[in-house]
């Protein structure tokens, strides 16, 4: 309840310092005084808080005493309501306690394991194990790493929900108006596909190739069935490369080496989709980097001070798994656009068992009565490939990010649905061990925008 009272009283502090601001510039020809170009952020802590009547008698003696122009004493009256919010702001109970969240610059920094509670042996004990290479993130801080977590991999499906990403990047950019626009006004191809079948492909939705229900290469209709179908998404990373951003295919990464993610998020090393011993579209990423992007998505859209994709729907797309009754598809193949590829795999290669959606697995309950990855807390969320061998988990709870490329070499978790569960949740359990003191509190809400 504390965190909650003040973000309260530090949002009414943004909205009083924004109309005292507009006052000022609309009642007279001055402009935003110089004393005003601060910026006020919500964990603003004053070091010793000021006695508010105090503080009034200080004001208006200054005001009697030094004889100055209006503007002057509407500027000197300005400074001082700005500092007296935020002092206000710190009278108010927690907040002098309230964290900042904590975002990586150029590079990552570093905490050690024992001081949020981990065993650095039993870390390198896992690692020992599992071989492979990954990264261990707390509070937006690294903790623990092994092999090369700098090259960039292909790490299969564990890429996918990037796909999301850029959809809901093309709706914050204008790109498209909403997840449930027709495909066919950027893949018109699709307008004589399957006449046989009654033209069902010109109802294909982005959120369909999203959630995996769009029919394409099958015979069902858009939305009846499920399909892990590697024919529909690489038609999606087409779609959006080729046709929604408008990239040639020599240029798509143009896109992924865009300001969003160089500047903003701060990519270090290659992140690609044009690779010789990929398909053209399949994306190669660093595990460092992908702990950026994994960091993005737990701070729900955020990156420090700006908001990079909408907050309603990357929380829309993390409430929303498939239902646990929508049937799998039967298989049976239907018309495809012509020479369009395949990101891998082919289009029936596991079920989703009600919690897969967006290209993201949720820690739902499952037919079988348990969660998903029992080992893992409910809010639990996973991107992962080849069964769980390349993976992320996002855990909001304690606001940890554990990712794993090519783990336990030799060995096959394929299906996830029926052996790759188990193995990620035995791998998340040995992680999970690791730590000598429960769970951390989650991390604050973001801060809103500054007023100015």
């Amino acid at each position: 309840m504390r965190s909650v009272e003040c973000s309260r009283q530090s949002l009414a502090a943004h909205e009083i310092v924004r109309i005292h601001s507009k006052v000022l510039t609309d009642s007279g020809n001055i402009q935003k005084p110089a004393c005003l170009d601060l910026k006020l952020h919500g964990d603003f802590t004053p070091p010793n808080p000021l006695d508010i009547p105090t503080a009034f008698r200080h004001l208006f003696r200054m005001i009697r005493l030094f004889t100055v122009a209006p503007s002057a004493r509407q500027c000197l009256f300005s400074g001082f309501m700005l500092f007296l919010v935020c002092t206000g702001l710190s009278l108010a109970p927690g907040c002098r306690q309230r964290n900042r969240l904590v975002y990586p610059q150029e590079h990552w920094e570093w905490k050690t394991p024992e001081s949020v509670g981990f065993s650095a042996e039993k870390l390198d004990a896992f690692a020992e194990s599992a071989g492979g290479t990954g990264l261990v993130v707390h509070g937006g801080k690294l903790i623990f790493e092994w092999g090369d977590t700098t090259f960039s991999n292909d790490i299969a499906s564990a890429s996918k929900f990037v796909y999301t990403f850029l959809t809901l990047l093309a709706i914050e950019e204008g790109l498209i108006e909403s997840l449930d626009d027709p495909v066919i006004n950027w893949a018109p191809e699709l307008q004589d596909l399957n006449a046989d079948l009654g033209f069902k492909d010109r109802d294909i939705t982005f959120r369909q190739l999203l959630n995996q229900t769009s029919g394409y290469g099958l015979t069902e209709p858009p939305g009846e069935r499920f399909a892990y179908n590697d024919h529909a998404t690489g038609f999606l990373a087409w779609l959006l490369f080729y046709r929604v951003y408008g990239l040639e295919p020599p240029q798509y990464d143009d896109i992924l080496n865009s300001v969003v993610f160089r500047e903003w998020i701060g990519f270090e090393h290659p992140f690609t989709a044009l690779h010789s011993n990929t398909p053209r579209g399949r994306l190669r990423i660093s595990a460092r980097d992908l702990a950026r992007l994994g960091l993005l998505h737990l701070r729900n859209g955020r990156w420090d001070t700006r908001q990079i994709v909408n907050r309603n729907l990357l929380q829309d797309v993390f409430s929303a798994s498939l239902p646990m009754d929508l049937p799998r598809t039967r298989g049976v193949d239907a018309e495809e656009i012509t020479d369009m590829r395949t990101l891998g795999g082919g289009k029936d290669a596991k079920n989703h068992l009600g919690s897969l959606g967006y290209f993201w697995w949720q820690n739902t309950v499952t037919p079988d009565g348990s969660r998903l990855l029992e080992a893992a807390t409910p809010e639990t969320r996973l991107a992962m490939g080849y069964g769980g061998k390349f993976a992320m988990t996002l855990i909001p709870e304690d606001d940890l990010i554990i990712i794993w490329f090519d783990v336990h070499h030799g060995e096959v978790w394929s299906p996830f649905d029926e052996i790759g569960r188990f193995e990620v949740n035995q791998m998340l359990e040995d992680v999970l061990s690791a730590r000598q003191t429960g769970p951390s509190q989650p991390p604050a809400a973001p801060e809103p925008p500054d007023p100015f």
